[in-house]
């Protein structure tokens, strides 16, 4: 990743963005699909698009499969469409109410033994 980022030459937050990408995307399965440089390109890609860098010319000039980098753009994206859900304060105190009531009527003392 630094050396695609260096040569690329994108700024700090592009590539502080595709470090974050990299990182997420332990949490899929293109790093067992994919060989590393193409996830490292694919998360460069995604960064960019984010920050707003254009890096087609540079894509062009390396001799990789730039399908499957799309495919990796693709995956990390629905990754992260996934998780867009977004609960309210009011509505996070309300499910941590639920749990504390649950966990308090199910203790049993030391020594007991649920019924």
């Amino acid at each position: 990743m630094a050396t695609f980022l260096a040569d690329a030459g994108v700024d700090t937050v592009c590539g502080q963005r595709a470090w974050g990408a990299l990182n997420d995307s332990y949490r899929s399965d293109v790093n067992l699909l994919y060989p590393p440089h193409i996830v490292a390109l694919g998360c460069l890609c995604l960064a960019a698009s984010a920050s707003g860098v254009e890096l087609s010319q540079w894509l062009q000039r390396l001799d990789v499969d730039l399908n499957q980098v799309a495919a990796v753009v693709a995956e990390l994206s629905s990754l992260y469409m996934q998780h867009t859900y977004v609960i309210s304060t009011d509505e996070c105190h309300r499910l941590l109410d639920l749990v504390c009531q649950r966990w308090d009527s199910s203790s049993v003392g030391p020594g007991e033994r649920r019924r």
